[in-house]
């Protein structure tokens, strides 16, 4: 639980961290989680998912993979390849 702004930098500070945002969409709920690298050890990794690449560039990311969604088959086969244990249903 975060009560007050500066909680994550206080209680992470140089210690070696992963953390991962998904669905971010505003730009002070980022600078209040993960406002700067030096808040965290070396080796920390933070990951951001999220669709607004301006988001991103707002808080001087510039490391962005865009990620690609399978075709309509690969999709089919990784689902069913997890679900049934073979290629398809």
């Amino acid at each position: 639980k975060i009560e007050k702004v500066g909680a994550v930098k206080e209680r992470l500070k140089e210690k070696k961290v992963l953390i991962v945002l998904d669905d971010v969409d505003d730009l002070e709920f980022l600078k209040t989680l993960v406002g700067k690298t030096e808040w965290f050890g070396p080796g920390s990794r933070i990951i951001v998912i999220t669709q607004d690449k301006q988001l991103l560039k707002a808080h001087d990311i510039n490391l962005i993979y865009e990620v690609e969604f399978p075709s309509e088959d690969l999709a089919l086969k990784m689902l069913c390849r997890s679900a049934f244990g073979k290629d398809s249903p």
